[in-house]
């Protein structure tokens, strides 16, 4: 891989919220709605970094009728980008991506028990 693709990916991983989406997405597959509520991030914020992980290979979508789905890209993503996110994400220990990865969880949960976002995220609402 050449210097400037290599320096595209490190400009790529360099923001903490496309590290903080990706660790997510690592786990769950997930909406744009769902994603503001983990991150408590603004939609068009969130909707940014997607078009730029998407764009970079870091992230797949599926569409889903009205909905998109996001995941991680693993399977997608060269050799050199894959190695680059195992990296990143193996040495990277933080509270806020520990608090995201289990608000994730519990709207998966919720999800599978029927629950809709804006079910799984009332209680929160409150706080904010």
């Amino acid at each position: 891989m050449g210097l400037q693709a290599t320096t595209e990916m490190l400009r790529v991983l360099s923001d903490p919220t496309r590290v903080r989406l990706l660790a997510v997405l690592g786990h769950e597959e997930l909406t744009v709605a769902e994603l503001t509520g983990v991150t408590q991030l603004g939609q068009s914020r969130i909707s940014n970094h997607l078009a730029k992980l998407r764009e970079s290979g870091f992230v797949r979508d599926r569409r889903d009728g009205k909905s998109a789905y996001y995941a991680l890209n693993l399977g997608g993503m060269s050799a050199h980008a894959a190695r680059m996110w195992s990296a990143t994400i193996e040495s990277t220990s933080d509270a806020v991506l520990d608090q995201d990865r289990r608000r994730a969880r519990e709207l998966v949960t919720a999800r599978s028990r029927g629950m809709t976002w804006a079910d799984a995220v009332a209680g929160q609402m409150e706080r904010h």
